[in-house]
Parts: structure tokens; C-alpha cells; sequence
């Protein structure tokens, strides 16, 4: 029962007839139910990529002189950076090229299909469910899965072999010989 001690880290000296304390640790594994309610909407949204720009400035000892006319695009813009920098001896110098690669996206709202909920929730809750418990000590599902106009839902139980210990620390009443 919730809060029996199972191991415990006090035992009797032989020589002494005192109580002493050892650090004890125990694995206590058990079948236990848990339950299970995720939802998914049906709603996302997604980039529609429409145009690759390709922007080069020269970069010399900190300055960066753009070769370009306006600004770099802040939003609805996924921009990777490359630098070519001029090499003496071995050794790189402050002088050089900067390439921006960017790819301009609107973002758009769509609605899965039915099948497209289905799978969605289904990778989702087995994710998940991998990730919270782990897919060796799931014993057995009754999940049942509703789509709905707006989402997709995943309610049920799962028997799970979980680690049921509690490490609590040990207090004493005894007082030491300094107290």
C-alpha cells in the first residue's frame, strides 16, 4: 500500500546494538492503468514557398556593404547565410563575400481530411505515448479515436508496467552526541 517502505537503508550493528544508515534504493515495478485523452485539430498551417532570392553583400574588416537595394525580408522568410571569407597564408581575413539565400512564404490555413486527422492522431498518440511511458512497457490499449468537424479525439486506457517506488529521504529522532 501507498506508503509501506519496501527497502530501508537502517539496519542493527552486531557489535554495537545501534540502529545505522546506509543509503538503500530499490526498483518497485507494477502493472498500472493510466488514462489517455489526446486531441488534434483539424486546422494547420503551412508555408507556400513562391519565390528563392539569392542576396550577396562584401563584407570587409566589420562593414557590410549590401550589393543589393532594399533590406533584408524580416518576416515570412526563411534566410540561411553563408560567408566566403579571402584566406592569406592559411589564415582567414575580415574580407570577403556574404551570401543570404532567402525563400519568401505565405503562410496558409488548410483542413486535413478525414484520413489525414486519422494518421495525424494516430503518429501523435504513438509518440506520445513512446515518449511518456515507452513502447516495451505498454501491456495493452483500449483506445477508442472520434473525428470530429473540428479535431480528431484519442480517449481511453493503457496498462503500463511503471516504477511504482518512492525514494523518500530517512529522518531521525535519535540525537547525535554534539546535540
Amino acid at each position: 500500500r501507498a506508503g509501506d517502505i519496501l527497502v530501508s537503508g537502517v539496519y542493527e550493528s552486531e557489535q554495537t546494538k545501534q540502529n545505522l544508515f546506509a543509503y538503500a534504493r530499490g526498483d518497485f515495478i507494477a502493472c498500472v492503468e493510466e488514462k489517455v485523452d489526446y486531441t488534434v485539430l483539424r486546422q494547420e498551417k503551412r508555408k507556400a514557398y513562391y519565390r528563392d532570392l539569392t542576396l550577396r553583400s562584401i563584407y570587409f574588416f566589420g562593414l557590410n556593404i549590401p550589393l543589393y537595394v532594399g533590406r533584408l525580408p524580416k518576416q515570412n522568410a526563411d534566410i540561411s547565410r553563408r560567408s566566403s571569407l579571402v584566406k592569406i597564408n592559411a589564415q582567414s581575413v575580415p574580407v570577403g563575400i556574404i551570401t543570404y539565400d532567402v525563400c519568401l512564404y505565405n503562410t496558409e490555413e488548410y483542413s486535413l481530411t478525414d484520413s489525414e486527422l486519422n494518421e495525424k492522431i494516430n503518429s501523435f498518440l504513438e509518440q506520445m505515448l513512446d515518449d511518456e511511458y515507452g513502447a516495451d512497457n505498454i501491456l495493452s490499449r483500449d483506445i477508442s479515436i472520434s473525428l470530429e468537424s473540428d479535431s480528431a479525439r484519442a480517449v481511453g486506457s493503457i496498462k503500463v508496467l511503471e516504477d511504482i517506488g518512492i525514494e523518500a529521504p530517512l529522518i531521525s529522532n535519535e540525537l547525535n552526541d554534539d546535540e
